[in-house]
């Protein structure tokens, strides 16, 4: 992992607990200067301290133990959500200490999340049975948007709140 502290000029590695063993998610959010991360492994990793360093806090629980966290969102301290394998969203209230399961598709991996505010939340889904999903009512419910067979490959990004784009891969 690299970090930088002037707009990109200049990139500085940081040493990461020893029980990396797995590569990482594709994204790292922050809320301030506490910021998460997860890998493959299902491993959390959070700093308190804009990514100068890194501790390990849990592990996300999976009931396979190949399934794999493909991604990791947080709309405040305390609430986050993760996506991985077999179409499950898992939901953390206390900052990503403990994590429940919040949604369960039984399909293919949730790939990217985002979150606009607290309340409402979209994750995406594929390859393969590609599905948009959105709560709004902080992940307790959500609504499966169907199978979007035109569209292939995407990613919800903030572009500017609140606009959303899309990213062809």
């Amino acid at each position: 992992m690299f970090r930088t502290t002037n707009s990109g000029t200049n990139w500085y590695s940081v040493i990461l607990p020893s029980t990396v063993a797995t590569p990482f998610c594709d994204r790292v959010t922050f809320i301030g200067d506490t910021g998460w991360t997860a890998s493959w492994g299902n491993i959390v990793f959070r700093t308190t301290n804009y990514g100068v360093s890194w501790d390990s806090i849990t592990r996300i629980p999976r009931s396979n133990s190949s399934d794999a966290t493909y991604c990791i969102e947080f709309s405040n301290k305390n609430t986050g959500y993760s996506g991985g394998d077999n179409g499950k969203i898992y939901r953390t209230t206390n900052g990503g200490f403990n994590w429940t399961l919040s949604a369960n598709l039984g399909v293919g991996p949730f790939t990217s999340i985002y979150s606009l505010n607290d309340s409402n939340v979209w994750a995406v889904g594929g390859p393969g049975s590609n599905y948009i999903i959105f709560t709004s009512n902080g992940g307790l419910t959500f609504i499966n948007n169907n199978s979007l067979n035109e569209i292939k490959n995407f990613n919800l990004k903030q572009n500017y709140q609140p606009r959303l784009i899309q990213k062809q891969i």
